[in-house]
């Protein structure tokens, strides 16, 4: 059986980590971003809430991304203070939507015992898994930030994304604000990323490893070639991805959970996968 190659979507940041893991299993890859993120500056309502921070309080990180400009924003003398304000047992809990966000946490410090994920065993990796791990730090007056990210036309200090948690968390009386740390926008291909996509478009057993909805949109901007996914695998992470797959009528879809032991599984019995039907 000749082994599917696989094409990561990611931004930079994140695909590097991927591409190391795929590397590890003998599987090859291409680069492909649909997506470049960019660090902003939050407001100084993010600093003034960052600076009265209590134990009971929580930061949910949407993405690695949000983590990763987070501490950027917040700069090295605040960090410290806070990893400080963790190993002295107090501090806010960080909420993380899956593993890649919690790997994040745990690279910048923040210690395993203050960072809340869904449960390896989850079947998905989203904030309705996360939910049940979370629920019982909800209390009336609590104070809950969400670290996330705002579109490259948006000027939303808030920022944009699935409120499904936070409604949840003020519906049970906490105190719910959100900041954008960070900008998506359309990739900027290289050279080498432009032959990459040239290349993936070509393989007969490339498998687009796709996790965000959102980036899938953007991608009848990326190329002068009309519908050329129509002949493209794509593998979704989540049953929201899949759907705007099926959507945009991508060749064949299928689908796994974003766990990297379920990606690996999927992409080697792709052939066993059930495909995703409109």
């Amino acid at each position: 059986m000749t082994t599917p190659r696989v094409v990561i979507t990611r931004a930079e940041d994140d695909a590097a980590s991927w591409q190391r893991w795929f590397a590890q299993h003998a599987i090859t890859t291409y680069h492909v971003p649909f997506l470049r993120m960019q660090t902003l500056a939050p407001d100084s309502s993010w600093l003034d809430w960052w600076d009265r921070v209590g134990t009971g309080d929580a930061v949910f990180f949407v993405s690695a991304q949000a983590v990763r400009s987070a501490v950027h924003a917040l700069g090295q003398a605040r960090w410290v203070r806070l990893l400080q304000q963790w190993q002295a047992g107090e501090g806010p809990r960080c909420w993380a939507p899956g593993p890649a966000t919690a790997a994040a946490l745990h690279a910048v410090g923040a210690p395993a015992q203050v960072v809340d994920a869904p449960l390896t065993e989850a079947e998905q990796l989203d904030s309705e898994h996360l939910w049940p791990v979370v629920q019982h730090q909800v209390q009336p007056g609590m104070r809950l930030m969400l670290a996330r990210g705002r579109g490259e036309s948006s000027h939303q200090a808030q920022g944009e994304g699935r409120d499904w948690l936070a409604n949840r968390c003020a519906q049970a009386g906490a105190h719910v604000t959100a900041v954008a740390v960070y900008q998506r926008g359309l990739a900027l291909w290289s050279p080498a990323q432009h032959q990459a996509w040239q290349q993936a478009c070509a393989d007969g057993h490339a498998i687009w490893l796709v996790s965000s909805a959102l980036a899938l949109h953007g991608v009848p901007r990326l190329t002068n070639s009309p519908a050329w996914w129509s002949r493209a695998r794509l593998l979704a992470t989540h049953p929201r991805v899949a759907a705007a797959a099926v959507a945009m009528a991508w060749g064949q879809v299928k689908t796994c959970s974003g766990q990297r032991d379920a990606v690996q599984q999927a992409v080697m019995a792709w052939d066993d996968l059930p495909t995703i039907k409109p």
